[in-house]
């Protein structure tokens, strides 16, 4: 615009030509200032509406984390109750399972302003149930070492890493907190917790001889007596007598995998190291020219959940 008028501009322009050059360029001028100012207010608001989304997503999911828990007591609650107490828990469960449902409608409407960090956050869920699905079938196994299934899992851990990185910090640090991993270890220490005030001390079997510990003859083993637990450099939990010697090995007693349930059991007794009362021997297993025996027991640590 200002080339053009200094190429036409001259003795022999008249002011009426000035003038509209003058207008045309102060109009242009006012234009461009009008768009850029309407596209710099756009890209704040929505930035500003993606925040405000972000916290609301953040408050959601605490309430659908707190629903979910409800969701397990409730289950749990049904699984420990006679039948005439059933009706009652069936219809909080309906409920709860209907306010679920509520609360992930809830999460869906802000889809439209952060949907593409809802499906990072969706992705990285489904990454961490497959290095789960991973770890519970190298345990089942009972492999002590597989390259493959390092690899696996490396490939995993950096695959949730990369996504992580795309998401905001606020958003970073719930996911890495409240992974599918950490709230099963905090449900399984509630049901523990609640299991073990029903019981009075949680019962539990420990495996003595053929493949497990059997440092100490069980038959020397009298009522009462007081043993304590010990994590091993593996992850797994032995139990052992004052001397230092190993009675055998505590077997899972939960649905969940062996290391979820040793961290379940650290979070609700808040040792790793836990009391138990010897009470009688259970059944016993022959195979081949080994003999594993049943040692039941009762835990006398009290929760700290």
């Amino acid at each position: 615009m200002l080339y053009c008028q200094l190429r036409h501009t001259g003795p022999q322009n008249t002011a009426a030509e000035t003038l509209l050059f003058n207008s045309l360029q102060f109009i242009l001028t006012v234009g461009f200032a009008w768009f850029s100012t309407k596209a710099v207010s756009r890209i704040e608001f929505e930035q500003s509406l993606k925040k405000f989304a972000i916290s609301a997503y953040r408050r959601v999911a605490d309430i659908e984390r707190m629903v979910d828990r409800l969701h397990t007591e409730v289950l749990d609650m049904i699984s420990e109750t006679t039948k005439s107490e059933v009706t009652n828990l069936r219809i909080v469960d309906a409920i709860v399972s209907d306010t679920s449902q509520l609360v992930r409608s809830s999460i869906s409407d802000w889809g439209d302003v952060i949907g593409e960090e809802l499906l990072a956050i969706e992705r990285i869920k489904r990454l961490e149930h497959e290095r789960a699905r991973l770890d519970r079938d190298d345990l089942s196994a009972k492999r002590p070492f597989d390259a493959d299934q390092i690899r696996k899992e490396k490939a995993l851990n950096q695959a949730i890493a990369s996504i992580l990185e795309t998401l905001p910090a606020k958003l970073q640090l719930d996911t890495e907190s409240e992974s599918p991993a950490t709230q099963v270890v905090r449900r399984t220490a509630r049901s523990i917790a609640r299991r073990h005030r029903a019981q009075k001390g949680l019962r539990l079997t420990v495996f003595t001889g053929g493949l497990y510990l059997s440092e100490r003859d069980y038959k020397t083993l009298t009522p009462g007596e007081i043993l304590s637990t010990e994590k091993d450099k593996e992850g797994g939990i032995d139990v052992r007598d004052g001397a230092g010697l190993g009675v055998g090995r505590l077997l899972n007693f939960t649905q969940v995998d062996y290391d979820s349930m040793v961290s379940a059991l650290e979070l609700c007794y808040g040792s790793a190291r836990i009391s138990l009362e010897f009470m009688e021997e259970g059944n016993r297993y022959i195979e081949g020219n080994e003999e594993t025996v049943c040692l039941e027991m009762r835990i006398v640590t009290e929760p700290v959940l």
